[in-house]
């Protein structure tokens, strides 16, 4: 995920913009998903939607949790591919970029 617009409240309506590596010319393969957020202050936000038929059906469980350990902060990002003939597809592309995210992202927080 490289960015997330919209009405930022349980419920609302947002944009997440995604990489997903880059094309022939070297320039990003950037997608704008829209989706509605599932947001609970100070401990998760997410999404849970359909994807089209076009490419197998079904939804994607997405969330986000962040929890209190003493001193540290526990960031768990989940993703469960639900009722879609391609899901391991799905998992196999985008395992490596949640790994990549993560990684930056502790980066900049520990930062």
């Amino acid at each position: 995920m490289q960015g997330m617009t919209g009405d930022s409240q349980d419920g609302g309506s947002v944009t997440i913009t995604f990489i997903f590596g880059s094309d022939e010319n070297g320039e990003p393969n950037v997608m704008k998903i829209p989706h509605t957020l599932l947001y609970d202050e100070g401990r998760s936000f997410g999404w849970s939607d359909p994807f089209s038929e076009d490419i197998g059906g079904g939804h994607d469980n997405h969330l986000y949790l962040v929890e209190a350990c003493d001193d540290q902060t526990l960031f768990v990002q989940s993703d469960e591919v639900v009722d879609n003939p391609y899901a391991a597809n799905f998992v196999n592309q985008l395992l490596p970029m949640y790994q990549t995210f993560n990684a930056e992202l502790k980066a900049v927080a520990e930062n």
